[in-house]
């Protein structure tokens, strides 16, 4: 596999490369097209490395090349959680039941979602008599022509097509381990928030949130206004800004 290294190794010097004349400066109007282009393949690349590993762990999970389990293995060879491990060796092992599935994952145009949803779609009809290949054909298909999370969409309505009932009694599992955590730091000065909310209200939250940065972005790229502090510049500062902005809309 020595080829595979020199090939990341080339692109890590065609990144830097870009990198570079992208912070040089100057008046080279190349720079942003360079930058836009890099982000596209490299993404692509990524993808494909991403279905590439889903291949290799379904190959090397049907040969049993890991004595306690692929999943354990994968977590002390790469750097991810047990938990991220054993969810991409149960996706890679659902994987390697669609026939002609590899060269579509090595593509590089399906990402780890649409990759997740595939592997969603064998799983809930392995025990129906529905095909598993046809059903991925047209999960893919959605998700080509509206996007990795309309595909993870038709994946939850099939789930409960053929299990009535799954969606509530997961979605439940899920609210019990939603938490919201309040403490101080900083000698007190600053408070740090951690939060893990269940996709129903996640995607509430998150929606709040999202409305609220979109008009600080319009009011200050659009109306040449401020609605919040200079200083306040990026994502995560907007996003702040926007949590503050709705618990004072509730509490006042």
């Amino acid at each position: 596999m020595d080829g595979v290294a020199v090939e990341i190794a080339s692109m890590s010097r065609a990144v830097r490369e870009v990198l570079e004349r992208a912070r040089a400066g100057g008046d080279d109007a190349g720079r942003v097209d360079a930058v836009r282009e890099a982000i596209v393949e490299v993404g692509r690349a990524a993808q494909a490395l991403h279905g590439m590993l889903l291949t290799l762990v379904g190959e090397g999970d049907r040969l049993g090349i890991a004595r306690g389990g692929v999943g354990p293995w994968l977590a002390t060879v790469l750097d991810v959680t047990e938990g991220r491990a054993r969810a991409l060796a149960h996706d890679a092992r659902l994987l390697a039941r669609l026939p002609g599935v590899e060269a579509q994952l090595c593509s590089g145009m399906i990402g780890p979602d649409s990759a997740r949803a595939l592997a969603r779609t064998v799983k809930a009809v392995r025990a129906t008599g529905l095909d598993p290949a046809v059903e991925a054909a047209k999960t893919l298909e959605v998700t080509r022509e509206r996007g990795a999370r309309a595909g993870l969409e038709r994946v939850r309505v099939l789930e409960e097509q053929v299990a009535p009932g799954s969606i509530e009694a997961r979605h439940a599992r899920e609210r019990e381990r939603s938490f919201a955590r309040f403490a101080t730091c900083g000698e007190g000065q600053m408070h740090r928030c951690e939060i893990l909310l269940d996709p129903v209200r996640g995607a509430v939250f998150q929606a709040a949130v999202d409305l609220q940065v979109a008009e600080m972005i319009r009011t200050r790229q659009f109306d040449g206004g401020e609605i919040v502090p200079e200083d306040v510049r990026s994502t995560e500062q907007m996003n702040a800004e926007a949590g503050a902005c709705l618990m004072e809309c509730v509490s006042g």
